[in-house]
């Protein structure tokens, strides 16, 4: 079978962290709570303002991910993809983001002024006029050019809001690993798809993995990154 004449179910979003990470819209996201940082046996929610914060606060940051995506067939089988994201932003109006590897070769450039996509396996390049901040860039994307760049929205200032929109439930599963790093591992529970995250516990609550399941396609198909 050829990857090209498969049918994608899901979109790997951001609403990243994409994620989106792939969140859902339109629901009143819950209000933040109130901890500024980590004690005792702290919520889900609690852990998510840490990390979102903790990231809000950096001028720059870059990463390099390591990205399994599952694609449906027409008979609704699933087949494991591989590809590695890298990852720049730097503040109020930077990014770079490159995705490579089994079924896609693409990279988008933000200037503050316009955002440059190149499809390098295709031989596609588009250029477009965006708005002069990431916050305001990324939310075009997002809603005008229906542009589901995973993990993509990690920059904005309002991560949090975009972690938790829609959520019905969210749980701490418990401590867990990502290589040798202690991570809390999350669980947000939504009506169309569960996320797990994994943030590294102690003073630099990193986000060092997620699993998004889409529960309700056919074969439960899952996106993840390390």
């Amino acid at each position: 079978m050829e990857v090209e004449k498969c049918q994608r179910t899901f979109t790997a979003g951001v609403g990243a962290l994409l994620v989106a990470f792939a969140l859902s819209f339109g629901v009143a996201a819950a209000a933040p709570p109130e901890a500024a940082k980590l004690v005792g046996e702290p919520t889900a929610e609690q852990i998510l303002l840490v990390a979102t914060n903790y990231l809000k606060n950096q001028q720059q940051f870059s990463f390099k991910a390591e990205i399994t995506e599952d694609v449906v067939f027409e008979d609704n089988q699933l087949i494991q993809t591989n590809h590695t994201m890298s990852y720049f932003a730097k503040r109020p109006n930077k990014l770079k983001l490159r995705v490579e590897g089994d079924v896609r070769d693409r990279e988008w450039v933000y200037d503050g002024s316009t955002i440059a996509a190149l499809d390098r396996r295709n031989g596609f390049y588009s250029q477009e006029s965006f708005p002069p901040t990431l916050d305001k860039a990324l939310l075009k994307a997002e809603n005008e050019l229906n542009l589901r760049l995973s993990i993509a929205g990690i920059p904005r200032t309002d991560f949090y809001s975009v972690i938790m929109n829609g959520v019905d439930k969210a749980s701490v599963v418990g401590m867990s690993k990502v290589g040798e790093l202690p991570c809390y591992q999350l669980l947000l529970e939504r009506e169309w798809a569960n996320v797990q995250f994994w943030v590294q516990a102690g003073e630099t609550p990193l986000f060092r993995k997620v699993v998004v399941t889409y529960k309700q396609d056919a074969g439960s198909p899952q996106w993840s990154a390390v």
